[in-house]
């Protein structure tokens, strides 16, 4: 598996309508997955946002649950295919995302790094990083609000993106609309 960091897309606006429709077709509806949620996490009743909890939280045993890293699976199991999703994360907190195997370990600590089936970026208050091995250090100025993931799984490519919505009503009278997803247009 391969995966890269793209911090700035440039290109003009034919490419970006082009790349937004190719997106579009591999749109993905993710939810997190109570079953392997650690237990300092709490994930929101709609199962689409997850923040530390403030205290642990009682959960059912299952094999599959995060132990000592404060992780969280999507319910879906990628198995095949091109997906893409878009994330926001908190303006300074600290976070790691990305995708793993099924196989990754789950129990007691280990390096989240593609030799542990770990393919992540992790961001802390003054570092950014793309958790190979070795880990590749990035400047803080990608670091992303709103973030982009697309994987090609029959490519074994991961690829993050830093999204810059655009708007420019230049005439007075135009008024743009945001609808909920790329593809309602």
């Amino acid at each position: 598996m391969f995966f890269r960091v793209l911090g700035h897309s440039y290109g003009s606006s034919a490419n970006s309508k082009a790349f937004t429709f190719y997106l579009c077709n591999c749109l993905v509806d993710i939810t997190l997955d109570l079953m392997t949620n650690h237990p300092w996490l709490q994930l929101s009743d709609d199962k689409r946002k997850v923040q530390e909890a403030l205290n642990e939280t009682e959960v059912s045993f299952s094999t599959q649950r995060f132990d000592s890293w404060p992780c969280v699976l999507g319910w879906e199991g990628l198995t095949s295919g091109r997906y893409y999703w878009e994330i926001y994360t908190a303006n300074n907190g600290y976070w790691r995302i990305g995708v793993t195997n099924a196989s990754s370990k789950r129990h007691g600590r280990c390096p989240m790094n593609p030799s542990e089936g770990f393919w992540t970026i992790w961001r802390s208050t003054r570092q950014f990083y793309a958790c190979t091995k070795p880990e590749i250090e990035l400047p803080l100025s990608l670091v992303p609000k709103k973030l982009g993931v697309y994987l090609d799984y029959e490519e074994g490519q991961v690829s993050f993106y830093k999204l810059y919505p655009l708007f420019a009503p230049l005439d007075g009278r135009t008024l743009i609309t945001l609808l909920i997803s790329p593809c309602g247009v």
